[in-house]
């Protein structure tokens, strides 16, 4: 029983001090404040080719949709910028894409639709080294693997780092105008977002097997009076 629970108590440590460091946290906009049309500071000093994003975003029917969040490299709209984004197309589609990894543009990832007029939470995570990208619409969760390596960031190519919200942008992925709606409760994150290790789960699903089991055999022990 013991060995057990410190089997436990080990696999939770490990995954503490075992997993890559969460995204660390490098703009954040006030709670449910609209920052549509705004930019973010200059983050250069700060943004990593990994990144993590989240929003929530209310479209406006009939409005179009138009371009959510794109990194750029200045506080200006329509911009040529292989950037990554987040789009809402005229019907309603939310796309998510990582631009420019490995020199050219690899493909959207399609989270379904948005509802229009209410309140929809879109995140989405790109890790460098391994090249996965996942995003989240309202708790769907879609991914696809760009494959590792360096990611076109303006960092990289000497420029700022910017993350504008709803301003058109002349390179999309298929509806440049102005979002029209809101957009609040933004998050962006350096650096990919922390998931324990597979082995870390074996441990601990392992450990809480084995309380149960030693737990089971307690109950079925006779007591036996004298």
């Amino acid at each position: 029983m013991k060995s057990a629970i410190s089997l436990v108590i080990m696999a939770l440590g490990c995954g503490v001090a075992c997993t890559p460091a969460q995204a660390s946290v490098i703009y954040q906009s006030s709670a449910g404040v609209n920052v549509n049309g705004q930019f973010t500071p200059d983050l250069t000093a700060t943004a990593t080719a990994s990144f993590t994003i989240s929003a929530t975003i209310n479209p406006t029917q009939g409005g179009g949709g138009g371009v959510v969040i794109d990194e750029v490299d200045s506080p200006y709209g329509n911009q040529s910028w292989y950037d990554s984004q987040i789009e809402v197309e005229a019907d309603g589609t939310v796309l998510a894409s990582t631009w420019g990894h490995n020199g050219g543009y690899v493909g959207a990832l399609n989270l379904g639709k948005a509802n229009f007029g209410a309140d929809n939470t879109v995140s989405f995570d790109y890790n460098d080294a391994t090249g996965l990208f996942s995003a989240n619409l309202n708790g769907t969760l879609s991914s696809m693997n760009y494959g590792a390596g360096a990611r076109y960031t303006p960092v990289a190519y000497g420029s700022s780092q910017f993350y504008g919200f709803g301003n058109g942008d002349i390179t999309n992925l298929g509806n440049g105008q102005s979002f029209v709606g809101t957009i609040a409760d933004v998050t962006i994150g350096s650096g990919a977002a922390a998931v324990p290790e597979p082995a870390i789960w074996a441990m601990m699903l392992v450990g809480m097997g084995l309380i149960g089991f030693a737990a089971r055999r307690r109950q079925n022990v006779s007591l036996t009076y004298a």
